[in-house]
């Protein structure tokens, strides 16, 4: 029997954060565009995007290319690695920021300012956020 994989994905290998590159995907098409129209329906800016959780950056690549600037973070330093040799760019042309930071320690690190978050996004890693969350980091 294989030994199960780390279901927060913070211990996984290389070779790990690879193949779940490869295999998870991201959203479908319409579920970025219902987030990004919500966003901008309520009058929400487009300079910093703030993905908690990235994984390996595929939803974070999507969003990006609607912000200035976007930002992934994940406790994972292979699923980081993995997101960085896989790259991305904003809509600013800035290449995407990923950071190994798990989001209890947002309000601590020099990786965003305080309140110059535009849109923070969670997804499927909501789940292992606490209440005490860095939603406070959103303008």
């Amino acid at each position: 029997m294989e030994p199960l994989l780390d279901p927060t994905f913070r211990n996984y290998d290389a070779e790990q954060a690879a193949d779940y590159a490869l295999h998870r995907g991201s959203y479908a098409p319409q579920i970025i565009q219902e987030v990004i129209s919500r966003h901008a329906t309520r009058g929400g800016a487009f300079d910093v995007l703030l993905d908690v959780g990235c994984g390996t950056g595929n939803a974070t690549r999507h969003l990006a290319s609607y912000f200035e600037r976007a930002v992934g973070c994940d406790a994972g330093a292979e699923m980081v690695a993995q997101a960085v040799r896989i790259g991305g760019r904003s809509k600013g042309e800035r290449a995407i920021g990923y950071h190994v930071l798990d989001a209890e320690s947002l309000d601590r690190a020099a990786v965003i300012t305080p309140g110059s978050v535009d849109l923070l996004t969670a997804a499927m890693s909501v789940c292992d956020v606490p209440a005490a969350s860095p939603l406070d980091l959103m303008s």
